[in-house]
């Protein structure tokens, strides 16, 4: 009986040992799998953009860190940013947390046309170590190559309309609907479009006229589609005219041999007297005669001709109205539908031309209003002008990250508020659409009587924030500045560390405009919150907006830009590649 019990126990300890390997067999056996793609399956490149390529690491459980590889082209492509480690023709981009997807923007310019590919060489990434499992590798099941075609880029726009070799007055490449006039004996005309390059190809329609209206359609072929210029061509219908010399002719052709004599006739009419009968048969005569019908008929043929013209013009004029409607409506979609278009790296974003500031500041200010008014009516006010920008110009592309260096006092500054709209410049013009800009400055609208939750209310609705969006974000903003504790403090009592944090914090809280200008806002708080500061930086530059930067570290914008402007003392020095503006600009600094 003993024995029997001993087997039992056995069997119900074996049966138990059984289960518990089935439940943990399981989580030691299984492995986690990820993969390495691209945000499209292939590209379309051109020759002298900088092109943005996306790369995603995922995985099916929380990655702890990863190391990817790439290798690419050198001599079709040229790295810019995006990745941690360049080495010869390899990238490799290393990163981590806690996260199951990951994503980063490398960013290229290219060099040549042709056909070339980013690839994937290798990729690894460890999980998240938990309670109940240890960290261990991830499988990579993927590795994806980019496929990318390169070409010349060849513009769609006309920059030039001939007709009848005289140039169309009032020709914007913007507009695409034109009027001419031509005379009534023109049968066909002769167009000559002018394009941007060499490589554009036009094709025109019919260009024969008939009287009226004649739509000839002018086709643009280039690299971003088709563009199609119509031009109306208005002929008058030409005005018949009575031939009066084949009358004269037909008239005098008459032989007078087979005209009939009148016959003489005795009997008179009683009461009539010969010289009135003879004057009666005069009259009847003259209006008998061919001539003078032709006369009287062709009178009604110009009566209805006239009519039938001023019909046609009043329908040509009803015609041109309703053009007229159609093409305004049409404008008002085409400027609608180019605010939602999307990203082109190609389209000029910011145009800053011939611009010029001047201060006017008194040489000697007045200690009261009292003094300024007597000065005024002695004529005593004395002023000198202060040059910040002498006639600079320059363009800037969609998704440009663009740095402005030079001395203190050069005009930087000021050139980004003339962008913002918060200065009008004295000379020149700064073509921009300013709703699309956001211009992140520190200490700002900052009261230091008030306590520091008070003041991120009064800063946000300065920069524009509504009191919801700040309720929505004030934890984020205290968290962010790493000022918790302290929110009930008045700002007099912060240090300037603490308040440089948190005009930061508010500054970059709201999502990333298309147009942004960040002036000095790279060196706040102590080296750990700058780290912090120059990511959130980082992740707004690559958000694909376009960024003014104003630093004065070379290492900032050489790490940052793919443009630098360098203004010395109100003029522009140099713009262009990164590289060389700065080392011209440490060499005259030196």
């Amino acid at each position: 009986m003993k024995e029997m019990r001993q087997f039992n126990l056995k069997r119900i300890l074996a049966f138990l040992i059984a289960i518990c390997m089935c439940v943990v067999m399981p989580i030691n056996v299984y492995a986690a799998e990820g993969k390495v793609t691209y945000g499209s399956r292939n590209y379309v490149w051109y020759v002298g953009q900088t092109a943005p390529l996306g790369v995603y690491i995922e995985s099916d459980a929380a990655i702890a860190s990863y190391e990817i590889e790439l290798s690419y082209d050198t001599t079709k492509l040229r790295y810019i940013d995006g990745a941690s480690e360049q080495v010869e023709d390899k990238l490799y981009i290393r990163s981590g947390g806690d996260q199951t997807r990951y994503k980063h923007m490398l960013h290229f310019e290219v060099l040549a046309e042709g056909t070339t590919n980013v690839t994937v060489v290798s990729a690894t990434a460890t999980t998240v170590a938990t309670e109940t499992a240890p960290a261990e590798n991830v499988q990579m099941v993927e590795l994806s190559v980019a496929p990318i075609q390169i070409t010349a880029y060849v513009g769609n726009t006309l920059s030039g309309l001939f007709i009848n070799e005289q140039a169309l007055q009032g020709f914007n490449e913007e507009i695409l609907e034109y009027q001419f006039h031509v005379a009534a004996d023109v049968s066909e005309v002769e167009i000559e479009a002018l394009t941007e390059s060499e490589d554009t190809e036009v094709e025109i329609s019919e260009t024969k006229l008939h009287p009226g209206v004649n739509p000839i359609d002018i086709t643009v072929h280039g690299s971003n589609g088709d563009q199609v210029y119509k031009v109306s061509v208005m002929r008058p219908a030409p005005i018949p005219r009575a031939d009066i010399t084949e009358f004269v002719a037909i008239e005098d052709s008459v032989d007078d041999e087979n005209v009939a004599e009148p016959e003489d006739d005795d009997e008179s009419v009683p009461g009539v007297d010969a010289e009135d009968e003879q004057q009666a048969e005069s009259e009847d005569g003259f209006w008998g005669k061919p001539l003078v019908k032709r006369i009287v008929s062709n009178l009604f043929l110009w009566i209805a001709t006239i009519a039938v013209f001023v019909l046609l013009i009043y329908y040509v004029i009803r015609t041109l109205r309703k053009r007229k409607k159609r093409i305004k409506y049409q404008m008002q979609q085409q400027r609608q539908d180019s605010i939602a278009d999307a990203v082109d790296k190609n389209r000029v974003v910011v145009t800053i031309a011939h611009v010029t500031m001047k201060f006017k500041m008194a040489k000697d200010e007045a200690s009261s209003i009292k003094e300024y008014f007597i000065r005024t009516l002695k004529r005593q006010n004395e002023y000198k002008y202060l040059t910040a920008l002498d006639d600079v110009s320059f363009k800037v592309r969609q998704g440009d990250v663009v740095g402005i260096i030079g001395t203190n006092g050069s005009g930087k500054s000021t050139l980004l508020k003339i962008i913002a709209g918060a200065l009008k410049p004295t000379k020149g013009k700064v073509k921009v659409d300013r709703s699309k800009v956001q211009i992140l400055t520190l200490g700002t609208g900052f009261d230091m009587e008030l306590t520091a939750r008070e003041n991120v209310y009064l800063n946000g609705a300065i920069i524009g924030y509504s009191k919801e969006y700040i309720d929505e974000k004030y934890d984020d903003i205290v968290a962010f500045a790493e000022l918790e504790g302290f929110m009930e403090q008045k700002m007099k009592n912060f240090s300037s560390g603490m308040v440089s944090r948190l005009g930061f914090a508010i500054a970059t809280m709201r999502d990333t405009p298309e147009i942004l200008i960040l002036d000095e806002v790279l060196s706040v708080g102590d080296m750990f919150f700058r780290q912090k500061s120059e990511k959130r930086i980082r992740e707004m530059i690559h958000s694909g907006a376009t960024v003014f930067m104003v630093a004065h570290g070379m290492d900032t914008i050489l790490k940052n830009c793919n443009k630098v402007v360098w203004i010395e003392k109100g003029v522009l020095k140099m713009a262009g590649n990164p590289q060389k503006v700065c080392d011209a600009y440490k060499n005259y600094a030196s």
